[in-house]
């Protein structure tokens, strides 16, 4: 849910033993909960206590598990397909992006070494993951019946501009660089039209990263550790400035390439950096926010838990129920 509130990480309250009453130390986890590290069964354990297994504090399974605002978020309409559908949108971008960088790295290979071996190829993986991400994109178009209006259309125009995206890439990667061979160390007088591609490219994954920042916002919030702050998280506004870094180094390129009399070595050293530095900065990026995807998986498909249901009725202190009994 893209609340505010659930962005800022005084809005929580802190969950810890001196928070909670000592009587009902004692029958706080008198409920299921299982230890967040290793998933020993707590059943019965006080909060000041430790995992008999692993030694991790209760408190820290409390903290982690225990979400004091989850009766704030709205239930997810297929909460299994939403976690799918993150990792989808996350995993399959990161691959392709791991797959352009194995591609320079063959071309490298092949120019200094005088290897034969073609692996301009297998450039056509690249579209392929492009579009498995974009299917994946569907989990964030309307996860919940509450969410806003202008975070369902801001999901879907990004949905719509995969089609483009994806037949950009497949253009550039599976055709154009296979008739003109390495981007680097092939034919020079293609150049101007691949940076063109690359600018259009960087366009559409800028535009994408902005539209699907409110519902991915939405996804982080149900996790009370990333919420609060308890543990880094890769935004899509920081992977957002790493795009623009790399386009500015294809806008100088292709500058210098418009207009001779700008080309110099000043401004080759210029675009190669920026170029450089943010695609391995988007590369780095991503590749956190998949890994972001995994640790919310759990958290997606299992709605957030409050305290209540980690606590068996009958085990509260002055509970009616507990007393008829």
């Amino acid at each position: 849910m893209d609340d505010p509130q659930h962005d800022n990480p005084s809005a929580d309250n802190n969950l810890s033993a001196e928070n909670i009453p000592s009587a009902d130390l004692a029958a706080v986890l008198s409920g299921d909960l299982l230890c967040w590290s290793c998933k020993y069964d707590l059943t019965g354990l006080s909060v000041t206590g430790a995992c008999p297994e692993c030694g991790v504090p209760v408190r820290a399974t409390l903290l982690a598990i225990v979400d004091p605002n989850a009766s704030s978020f709205e239930p997810l309409k297929w909460p299994v397909l939403s976690a799918l559908g993150l990792l989808m949108w996350s995993g399959a971008a990161f691959i392709a992006i791991l797959v352009v960088a194995a591609l320079r790295a063959g071309d490298a290979v092949v120019s200094l070494l005088g290897v034969n071996t073609n692996f301009l190829q297998f450039g056509v993986l690249i579209p392929i993951f492009a579009g498995l991400s974009g299917l994946g994109t569907i989990a964030f178009i309307r996860p919940h019946k509450a969410i806003r209006t202008s975070t369902t259309i801001c999901s879907t125009v990004a949905a719509l501009l995969y089609a483009p995206l994806v037949y950009l890439l497949w253009n550039l990667h599976a055709r154009f660089d296979v008739v003109h061979g390495s981007p680097y160390f092939g034919d020079l007088l293609a150049v101007r039209e691949r940076v063109e591609k690359r600018i259009l490219i960087g366009l559409l994954i800028l535009c994408i990263a902005l539209l699907l920042r409110p519902a991915v916002r939405g996804f982080a919030a149900r996790s009370v550790l990333m919420r609060t702050g308890q543990l880094t998280r890769q935004t899509l506004l920081a992977f957002a400035a790493a795009v623009v870094i790399s386009l500015l180094g294809d806008i100088l390129h292709y500058l210098s390439l418009q207009w001779p009399a700008l080309e110099s070595v000043a401004l080759t050293t210029i675009w190669m950096a920026f170029v450089v530095i943010g695609s391995a900065m988007i590369a780095v990026g991503f590749g956190g926010m998949f890994w972001d995807s995994i640790r919310l998986y759990p958290v997606i498909r299992r709605k957030p838990r409050s305290l209540g249901e980690v606590i068996r009725k009958e085990s509260i202190s002055g509970s009616p129920e507990t007393q008829s009994q």
